[in-house]
């Protein structure tokens, strides 16, 4: 399913800016290209079923096969998604530059509409969904193209109100604006209208309207810098007389490149989480990934994006290689949870890890599990206030007083490994002596690697 979703604003009109200046060869051209991209890059079954060319314009239909996994993936999805993980086509509409007619005389390199072909779909399900959205276009992009290379998306989602049995789905809609200028700088937002899910009696989810906006440049080639926001303000969801509830939720991330090396950050936050185990107040869930080289990214993404991954094992061998190039010394990540619980206290957890090898030697050279674990530095911590433990399961109650150490009105967990050695809480842990045998065992080859992807599919 989420390939299809990708499809839709990636056929309408990404890779076309600035081909359509003429008469509309350019544009085929491009078209053609386009295809051969979706299909590599994300695995798409994209086939063009139509190009009628005319000097004024183009009208093109592309045909979208999610194949078996897709539909397997969608069975228990409610409609329209579940049809939609099939077979559909696109209706591309195209207006050659350097003027346009459509929307009053305007200069530009060219405009296309892209629409969900309603034909292409079982006929009664199009017209359930027609009828429920009380429009003959639910789903609709339209890219205009500038003289000058800059380009602009607005894509919509109607809004619905469809009823199937005991399953009922209501949608405010989708509203969606881009823009990408000449200098590859790009500023993006949204609106999403209230979704309302019931799909058997006693179960519901209701997500109140929410908004997004992403400012971004490219800042090499295939690496794309700048932030973004995503808001909700609230949700809610029944099963089987469980409440759950989710409000002020704020979503951000971060990525810049700093002396040639790329840092990202994402952090989910709640207001207010209530459900069967009390009420959380001010959660926060963190991600942050940093040291990537910035160049071996930009060559592994462009690789990526040329490379079949259903191809012989050389390509993915090749590829896997330029992966492995990205786990250079000084790369680290950390993950953070920490919040409130209304019952007991404030809580806190991280897991740091960083590739920090003796000399600085590169990833590729590790020869055994015992290598890797020597060149890795990790820092484990958990801590939260002891009116909190009222409210643990019984099972972990027995555990806390063996495990943590009391400290100021707090549990306190902290483990360390660094140079091959651990200690929890400052006590050793003989890591050599417990896994001794699998710290001799050497790491996969990226044959073997290779071998067990191939194995997966």
């Amino acid at each position: 399913m989420k390939r299809l979703l990708i499809a839709v604003p990636l056929l309408g009109a990404a890779s076309w800016a600035g081909a359509t200046l003429y008469a509309g060869n350019q544009a085929q051209t491009a078209y053609g290209e386009l295809l051969e991209q979706l299909k590599v890059q994300h695995g798409l079954h994209v086939e063009p079923l139509d190009y009628d060319k005319n000097f004024l314009g183009s009208r093109v239909k592309t045909v979208v096969n999610g194949g078996s996994g897709s539909l397997s993936a969608a069975k228990d999805l409610p409609e329209p998604l579940r049809s939609l993980a099939g077979r559909f086509v696109l209706d591309h509409e195209i207006e050659h530059g350097p003027m346009v007619l459509s929307n009053g005389l305007q200069a530009l390199a060219g405009r296309i509409k892209t629409t969900l072909d309603m034909d292409s779909l079982d006929p009664d399900f199009a017209q359930r969904w027609k009828e429920a959205c009380a429009c003959e276009e639910p789903v609709v992009l339209l890219s205009e193209i500038s003289l000058q290379g800059e380009y602009s998306h607005a894509f919509t989602v109607a809004s619905l109100d469809w009823r199937d049995g005991d399953k009922h789905v209501t949608f405010g809609g989708l509203r969606s604006q881009a823009r990408v200028d000449s200098d590859k700088s790009a500023r993006s937002s949204g609106e999403i209208g209230r979704l309302s899910l019931r799909w058997q009696q006693g179960s519901s989810l209701q997500v109140e309207p929410g908004q997004w906006q992403l400012d971004g440049t490219e800042a090499i080639k295939h690496i794309v810098v700048g932030e973004g926001v995503f808001s909700l303000p609230a949700v809610h969801f029944t099963q089987d007389g469980k409440v759950a509830e989710f409000q002020g939720i704020k979503a951000l991330f971060n990525t810049e490149i700093q002396d040639g090396l790329l840092n990202s950050s994402f952090d989910v936050g709640l207001d207010v989480l209530k459900g069967p185990a009390g009420e959380l107040q001010d959660t926060h869930l963190s991600f942050s990934l940093d040291g990537i080289t910035a160049s071996a990214l930009s060559d592994f993404s462009g690789r990526l994006a040329m490379t079949d991954l259903s191809s012989d094992s050389a390509a993915q061998i090749e590829l896997l290689q330029l992966y492995r190039g990205l786990i250079a010394p000084g790369i680290a990540f950390k993950y953070g949870l920490r919040g409130n619980h209304a019952a007991g206290g404030d809580f806190d957890a991280s897991i740091a890890m960083k590739y920090d090898p003796a000399g600085g030697v590169s990833f590729a050279s590790l020869q055994t599990v015992g290598d890797l674990v020597e060149a890795i530095k990790g820092d484990v911590s958990v801590a939260f206030d002891q009116g909190l433990l009222s409210v643990l399961p019984e099972q972990l109650k027995l555990m806390i007083p063996s495990t943590f150490e009391s400290l100021e009105g707090r549990y306190v967990l902290k483990a360390e490994l660094s140079e091959g050695q651990a200690a929890v809480n400052g006590d050793p842990v003989p890591l050599a002596m417990m896994f001794g045998a699998q710290f001799a065992q050497p790491l996969p080859s990226l044959e073997e690697v290779a071998l067990a992807m191939q194995v997966e599919k």
